[in-house]
């Protein structure tokens, strides 16, 4: 559950926070929001990326990247406790004051891990994608008890896959809605087909912005179903008023042509 936080105004001219792109500088400020009042909050990649931009376009790709950037500029930690991934923010008393703290669930790591400036655990040799992620990625599930977790396929409806979804899709509203209909989507087509079926509606070059389906309305019809859009410059099809219009002049033009014979 996200929290009220402050920004202090020493934030802004801070040198860490000039050293960030201004992406890292919002996901950071998100991350204080994710977090408890300890300064830990889930590390799994795709949530901590699914609430902080959740109507920008980021591909999987970038995920790892943007965290790798957050960790090292500003010194954010990852670990896990108990098999699960969780981020530390070592500046937590600098930043925040919380007065009545709740009951601390998590305690704080032993052996956290920053990640460098390629994406890898300093020290460690491993990706960014490995720490605090699973979701789309190589397929692959690693030892939870270290770390090293490569982005793999979750359990049907998952946040985490339907986050993997909700990156592809072409358009970013009611994400409410969304995660809902996916969930009844999941039950009789599988997470590969809704993305595969994403992809090609959001890379079909007959697709308009400002037509493109909301995303719960594109899973409650089943579109990852349809086929290529029509082209956009092929002739529309007669309505069906059209039609019948069409049909009953070309009737009057065979009666007045004499070739029909008219019953009595």
């Amino acid at each position: 559950m996200a929290r009220i936080r402050t920004i202090k105004p020493e934030f802004w001219d801070s040198p860490d926070t000039a050293k960030a792109s201004l992406r890292a500088r919002l996901l950071y400020i998100s991350m204080w929001n994710l977090a408890d009042d300890y300064g830990i909050g889930d590390g799994n990649f795709k949530r901590i990326i699914g609430f902080a931009f959740p109507n920008d376009d980021l591909t999987v790709s970038e995920i790892p990247r943007l965290i790798a950037e957050v960790s090292r500029t500003f010194s954010v930690m990852f670990f896990d406790y108990e098999g699960r991934p969780y981020y530390w923010i070592p500046s937590w008393e600098t930043h925040q004051r919380t007065e009545k703290r709740a009951k601390q669930r998590v305690p704080y790591p032993d052996s956290p891990k920053t990640l460098d400036s390629s994406g890898q655990i300093d020290g460690g040799g491993k990706s960014a994608a490995s720490v605090g992620s699973s979701g789309a990625g190589t397929g692959e599930q690693g030892n939870r008890g270290t770390g090293e977790r490569e982005l793999g396929n979750t359990c049907p409806a998952s946040p985490d896959e339907f986050i993997d979804w909700y990156l592809e899709y072409p358009r970013k509203e009611s994400k409410g809605a969304a995660e809902k209909a996916y969930a009844k989507a999941r039950k009789i087509a599988t997470a590969e087909e809704l993305i595969e079926g994403a992809i090609r509606y959001r890379d079909d070059p007959n697709r308009e912005q400002q037509y493109t389906k909301l995303p719960a309305t594109w899973l409650n019809a089943k579109c990852w179903e349809d086929g290529p859009l029509p082209e956009k410059n092929a002739p529309a099809r007669p309505s069906t008023s059209e039609r019948r219009l069409q049909a009953g002049f070309e009737l009057l033009q065979q009666t007045r042509n004499g070739q029909l014979e008219l019953g009595a």
